[in-house]
């Protein structure tokens, strides 16, 4: 019986004219908030995002101690950004990449089911994850759809309205 309350962000911080998944090699940027413990499966993402680095199938970029004023650059130069695939849901670091257009990687298989609108996401797990990063940089002009559908989804559904739909309810009934 829950409702979904979906976190809302700055849109305007987010926007991004940068092209997606035009270069030689994409730019794959993972940016776990926490690495201890490693809620975001890091543990898992870095050594197979560092082997694809390593054959130059991909440039990986794992930042750390970023400040959040730093994060639109970071992630607007990114062609590909994994938020978890530990989970079955997704995060701000999601809702902010694709604000900017950018493809984003989570595991998210039952969430997906649930939400009112499926999220552009590519829903990826420990044993995929290698094998889809090699097929966005073998396949690139195949994925730029997905990631162009990303900022009208999080005008949809995290620039405030459906936040704000959402609490309506709860609102009301507690000033009756």
């Amino acid at each position: 019986d829950a409702t979904w309350l979906p976190l809302s962000i700055d849109l305007d911080a987010w926007t991004n004219e940068l092209p997606v998944l035009e270069g030689t090699r994409p730019r794959v940027v993972h940016l776990p908030s926490r690495r201890n413990p490693p809620t975001k499966g890091t543990h898992k993402i870095t050594p197979v995002m560092q082997r694809l680095a390593a054959e130059g199938i991909i440039d990986y970029a794992e930042p750390e101690q970023v400040a959040h004023a730093q994060m639109p650059g970071i992630i607007g130069t990114a062609d590909v950004v994994i938020d978890q695939i530990s989970g079955d849901a997704y995060g701000a670091a999601a809702v902010e990449a694709m604000a900017a257009g950018r493809l984003v990687l989570a595991g998210v298989h039952g969430t997906r089911a649930k939400m009112p609108e499926p999220p552009p996401i590519l829903d990826v797990d420990p044993t995929t994850l290698g094998d889809v990063v090699r097929d966005i940089a073998a396949h690139p002009e195949a994925y730029r759809p997905r990631a162009l559908e990303g900022p009208a989804f999080v005008r949809r559904w995290h620039g405030g309205a459906a936040s704000a739909a959402a609490l309506m309810p709860f609102l009301m009934s507690a000033t009756a």
